[in-house]
């Protein structure tokens, strides 16, 4: 049931839905405390503890004799009892919001880019920010000492030093969907499972004699580093290993990296735009995890198939994990809160709302195979075919070595294939020596005492 809000909190949110439907932008006045309580029919008292509440949160700001007003950084601050979902508008198409104000009424579910003291958010976002979140292990041992009902691979690729910083609450292999339309018009036969990177480069060249490049592959955002790094990961290269040690240079990630530079090459990606979605029917392949295609599978209006990542000679079955998982920030001191919302993400009511809306593949086992039952959809059973073969592993442990990678994957694949290697051994070396300065600063930050200079 949901909890009815005091007279300060239906201020707050008054001002919040304000900026976030953008009737009040970033340095605009708010309306005075006075005009407000005559709006809302509430006390002076109550708007001005309201307009305190959004100062003390970074939200707003007062000038002297001037008024209050909205800070330019508003959007990016952090809102204590309050949830921040990636994609929400996606996710709450199959009713996720009407359930999360029902089973966590403590929460305020953010509809813009504020961030929460809780946080559902995807890979390389949880990853590269571990740093902020709080260790869940403890909390999830102690709710499910039974791990039998869980998929446990995804969780692998979320944990530092034996913490949990985030529990992944759906998550899926990426494979390519391809539309059989598209490639029967361009006298291409289907892919078959075992197909290769060669075959995949021939298919593209057919294509191209009947649709513009933008019709044919969708890798938007097809700079963003885990498109890239599926094709590493298949080749049997990665960025760092276990100890470290900077792989992007090897023999097996330069052989990824150039498959799919060929790809790039073919559809001329430097003047690349792309032509809608996938489901949309005018794409003839898309790279894709379950939650951004199975959920409007039934109104396609073209015949289509699925399957795994074309094989790199030499290289391996391993394709890219897609996660979306709860993360907890290290200032929330709320962990009987903590706890509820730990509990109503991996129960019965949110992870049964994924399974039916094929949102991805819920990591509770139990929910996601009694869904599958009775599905006889081999496109869509591919999804779970694939579960043993994907990997996480990107080894991106701060938002600077995340950032860093992807200028370095951007920068290498724009360059001529004549500056290829050079570009190559030049980003190795970049990253080994900024790997090595980082840990440098940390073992040597280790119980150091800052001194006064005298």
């Amino acid at each position: 049931m949901k909890r009815k809000l005091t007279a300060v909190e239906n201020i707050r949110e008054y001002i919040l839905n304000l900026l976030e439907d953008e009737r009040i932008k970033a340095g605009n006045r708010l309306p005075s405390a006075r005009e407000i309580a005559l709006k809302k029919r509430v006390s002076f008292i109550k708007v001005q503890q309201a307009i305190d509440s959004l100062r003390s949160d970074g939200i707003l700001e007062t000038v002297p004799r001037q008024g209050t007003f909205v800070k330019a950084s508003w959007n990016s601050q952090y809102l204590r009892n309050s949830i921040f979902i990636s994609g929400f508008d996606n996710k709450n198409l199959f009713g996720l919001g009407k359930i999360i104000r029902e089973e966590l009424c403590e929460l305020r579910i953010n509809r813009s880019n504020i961030r929460g003291d809780f946080e559902i958010d995807v890979t390389l976002n949880m990853q590269s920010n571990h740093k902020e979140y709080m260790d869940l292990s403890g909390i999830f041992d102690e709710l499910y000492p039974d791990k039998s009902i869980f998929y446990m691979k995804p969780f692998e690729y979320f944990r530092r030093e034996n913490k949990l910083y985030a529990i992944p609450l759906i998550f899926s292999p990426r494979v390519i969907c391809y539309n059989l339309d598209m490639l029967k018009n361009a006298g291409c036969e289907a892919p078959e499972k075992n197909w290769r990177g060669d075959d995949f480069i021939s298919v593209v060249r057919k294509l191209k004699t009947k649709y513009k490049t933008e019709n044919i592959y969708s890798y938007y955002p097809f700079m963003a580093p885990n498109m890239i790094m599926a094709y590493v990961f298949r080749a049997g290269g990665g960025f760092l290993n276990d100890e470290g040690r900077v792989l992007i240079n090897s023999d097996k990630s330069r052989k990824g990296l150039l498959l799919y530079k060929s790809l790039l090459n073919e559809l001329e990606y430097k003047s690349y735009t792309v032509s809608g979605y996938f489901n949309e029917g005018t794409l003839a392949f898309g790279f894709s995890p379950r939650q951004e295609f199975m959920p409007r599978a039934d109104e396609l209006k073209f015949n289509w198939g699925s399957v795994p990542l074309p094989r790199i000679e030499g290289g391996n079955k391993t394709t890219v994990q897609t996660t979306e998982g709860l993360c907890v920030r290290k200032s929330c001191t709320d962990l009987k809160l903590v706890r509820k919302v730990v509990k109503a993400m991996l129960g019965d009511r949110i992870q049964s709302c994924f399974a039916r809306s094929r949102y991805g593949i819920p990591v509770r086992r139990d929910i996601a195979e009694k869904s599958m039952e009775g599905n006889e959809d081999a496109r869509d059973r591919l999804f779970f075919d694939e579960i043993p073969n994907m990997s996480a592993a990107y080894s991106v442990e701060s938002p600077e070595i995340l950032y860093w990678l992807r200028k370095g994957l951007n920068n290498l694949l724009h360059k001529d294939d004549t500056e290829f290697d050079k570009a190559l051994d030049e980003l190795y070396i970049f990253f080994k020596n900024y790997i090595e300065i980082d840990k440098y600063g940390k073992e040597n930050s280790k119980g150091s005492e800052k001194k006064d200079i005298l």
